[in-house]
């Protein structure tokens, strides 16, 4: 299988079982003696922004497939399974049409983020700006520090006095340039008009939005309220 002379098809299922399984135990011997890899802030910033670019040119400035590829990163579980594979399938084959090492560097960037992450403690508020087409390089950070505006800003205006609720409803926020909220509508409903209500009184109450780095607030992001 490894030197390419070895047909997989043309093997019986049990063969096939065990050349994947002794496959398998070898890849993981050697990982566990190896020690885990690492990279810099630099190194992960430029692999975002790669990333991003990579991104844009796979959805082609397609405003639906923008807005699923988006409604899927900040609610993975409210999504359809057709959504879901669709933009799984985006994502792979940006990831494959990056440069290397910068596609090592946010694969090793998203593992290591994955076995950090603690179990959240409070209501988390995620926001994911819809990226233009022709993004910058160097804007990866800048796009994180303004998530982290956004859910100081949103979080206190939080006003919720009903039950506990295992849902979410996803907000689209268009801004003028200076943060000034144009609009606020219900992307996807949590199911309870109450709590979809009470999220959109949070994002008035937020008004005006904060900038990003470079002065001027995104056009246009998604905010995901969970109870």
């Amino acid at each position: 299988m490894i030197s390419r002379t070895l047909s997989l098809a043309t093997l019986p299922d049990d063969d096939v079982d065990t050349v994947l399984r002794l496959t398998y135990s070898l890849l993981k011997q050697s990982a566990l003696h190896a020690p885990s890899a690492q990279v810099t802030a630099e190194q992960r910033a430029q692999g975002q922004a790669a990333l991003l670019r990579s991104l844009n040119e796979m959805l082609k400035n397609d405003p639906e497939s923008t807005r699923l590829v988006a409604q899927t990163v900040v609610d993975p579980v409210g999504v359809t399974p057709e959504v879901w594979c669709r933009t799984v399938r985006i994502y792979l084959h940006a990831m494959l049409a990056m440069p290397q090492p910068q596609r090592d560097w946010v694969i090793v960037a998203s593992s290591g983020d994955a076995k950090s992450q603690p179990a959240p403690l409070q209501p988390t508020v995620p926001i994911v700006p819809i990226v233009p087409a022709g993004l910058a390089g160097n804007a990866a950070p800048s796009l994180v520090s303004f998530a982290d505006k956004v859910r100081r800003r949103v979080q206190p205006n939080i006003i919720w006095t009903g039950p506990k609720l295992d849902t979410a409803t996803t907000i689209q926020v268009r801004c003028a340039p200076n943060g000034d909220v144009l609009s606020a509508k219900v992307l996807a409903s949590s199911g309870n008009p109450s709590w979809d209500e009470a999220t959109l009184r949070a994002i008035q109450r937020s008004n005006p939005m904060p900038s990003n780095a470079d002065g001027q607030t995104p056009a246009i992001f998604t905010v995901v309220f969970r109870p």
